[in-house]
């Protein structure tokens, strides 16, 4: 989407820019453009689901709208099961048609609600700052920022094993992802909409011990002012698109045991568990274990 020069539209372009995407032939589904009108819209054979957040208005509105030769009967359909609609939505809805016009070129039927809201301008960015995230290919500038995140990687690293010594490997695999870059492997970085750099994604072509291809996340890290803030999801979601477009079935990664909140997170996203790996510490002479 390319960048406006009011506040107003930056703002639309920020909060909408992550869901455009999905807009695509194999849905059906078209996502109109906030630079035309403050809404997203969804639609497919007639049936519109359009939502709105007012930059300068408070309360988001859902409308579902009917727009096919047979909106009368599905509009009178609902209607007879209003009570138990609204009481499955949790709120009253507001439900309204209007007789065929010329600017329209058809009825309108609809029902819509309101979610209580601030304004877009008055909402904190902290709120909205996930959707502001730009997910784009690696860039020889980013060699320097891509390799200081190495240290983020050793997060939930178990006691016996060397921090230097892993953060160092880190560095030599990520130098390779790097220098392979568009070839064997695919590097993203995340960026804000003033530029500045969040994190990466590095992967791979990866072919698993069956025989199938899949592909593989090595590695995946933000920057700590950063985290929390969607970065993660956004990396996830352009490395999942990647290994699509490749046409592979399987998404992989690895993360540490002790890791608790990225497991957490990539099982809210989806990622199942597959295999465990086991160590066991060696004693040395006279019975000492160097767990450190």
């Amino acid at each position: 989407m390319p960048r406006s020069s009011t506040p107003t539209a930056q703002r639309y372009a920020a909060f909408w820019s992550q869901l455009l995407p999905l807009s695509n032939r194999r849905t059906g589904f078209s996502i109109r453009s906030p630079r035309r009108h403050p809404s997203i819209e969804f639609c497919y054979l007639g049936f519109c689901f359009r939502y709105w957040l007012q930059d300068d208005q408070p309360d988001a509105r859902v409308q579902f709208a009917l727009e096919r030769s047979d909106a009368d009967t599905i509009y009178a359909t609902l209607s007879g099961s209003r009570a138990v609609i609204e009481q499955a939505v949790g709120a009253p809805l507001v439900w309204h048609h209007e007789p065929f016009a010329r600017t329209r070129q058809a009825t309108l039927y609809e029902i819509a609600y309101r979610i209580p809201s601030s304004p877009l301008r008055d909402l904190p960015p902290k709120q909205w700052s996930d959707l502001m995230i730009h997910v784009r290919p690696y860039l020889p500038d980013d060699r320097a920022f891509v390799l200081s995140l190495a240290p983020r990687l050793i997060i939930g690293l178990p006691p016996w094993r060397d921090p230097k010594l892993c953060i160092s490997a880190f560095q030599d695999w990520i130098s390779v992802a790097i220098e392979q870059h568009g070839q064997k492997t695919m590097v993203f970085v995340a960026e804000d909409e003033g530029g500045e750099r969040l994190g990466f994604a590095t992967l791979s072509h990866e072919t698993h011990f069956t025989g199938e291809p899949q592909a593989y996340i090595n590695e995946l890290a933000t920057s700590e002012v950063a985290e929390g803030s969607g970065v993660g999801t956004a990396l996830l979601q352009a490395c999942e698109q990647w290994a699509r477009d490749q046409g592979y079935r399987i998404l992989a990664l690895s993360t540490g045991a002790a890791n608790v909140r990225a497991l957490g997170f990539y099982h809210h996203l989806g990622f199942r568990d597959e295999d465990v790996k086991l160590i066991k510490l060696m004693e040395h002479p006279g019975g000492v274990t160097n767990d450190r």
